[in-house]
């Protein structure tokens, strides 16, 4: 707080801030354009990606949920048609509290290991960015599926990964979870793990604390 109060009483840190938000404006065409909604978006994407991370909220390590709260999401696993298939991810998103909540997920930093070419018909992905134009609506208690199609593009490998950050809106304020999942086992009609434990494992109860919702 100290500090904070020593920049407002600085008059060079204040003249900075002006130009600083004087070129901003000018960048993105003034406040209420679509390149401002998205710079704000983004801002509020990496920060709280960010404050998760450092506080250790983002579980890493397959079949832990990848996101605990308000929405568990779960990776339950990792189908392959074949050896030259790169794979689809199946996912569960279940509601876990109170009221109902729109999600999406990032485009923008979206990633199967290394490969960025994510595509579902199952929840809106944003293009590129972390604006949410659309969402898919949860019920309290609802669960969804969603797959998760990888592309032609992603490496094929015995074990997948998914890193990214939902987008979460509740009452008209958006809030961004991370995830990073590793260690995701892939499974071919031919594999040693059956559906069902896979789902056994997918859906077990790992809790991630809730942050402070931010508004677009």
């Amino acid at each position: 707080m100290q500090y904070a109060a020593a920049l407002r009483a600085n008059a060079r840190w204040n003249a900075s801030l002006e130009r600083d938000v004087a070129d901003l404006l000018q960048m993105v065409g003034g406040c209420e354009t679509d390149a401002m909604r998205e710079w704000q978006a983004s801002a509020w994407r990496y920060l709280d990606s960010q404050i998760q991370l450092f506080a250790g909220d983002v579980t890493t390590q397959w079949p832990a949920p990848a996101v605990g709260e308000p929405i568990r999401l779960n990776i339950l696993r990792f189908e392959a048609e074949d050896d030259d298939d790169p794979g689809v991810l199946q996912v569960s998103a279940v509601n876990v509290g109170t009221r109902r909540v729109g999600i999406a997920l990032s485009g923008k930093e979206l990633r199967s290991g290394l490969c960025p070419s994510v595509t579902s018909a199952d929840i809106p992905i944003t293009e590129q960015g972390d604006f949410p134009v659309q969402t898919l609506m949860l019920a309290p208690n609802e669960t969804k599926r969603l797959a998760l199609k990888l592309g032609k593009d992603c490496f094929i490998d015995d074990v997948g990964a998914l890193s990214g950050a939902m987008i979460v809106v509740r009452d008209e304020f958006v809030e961004y979870r991370a995830f990073n999942q590793l260690g995701i086992r892939r499974l071919t009609p031919a594999g040693d793990v059956t559906e069902e434990s896979a789902l056994t494992n997918g859906d077990s109860q790992v809790t991630v604390p809730a942050q402070t919702a931010h508004s677009d």
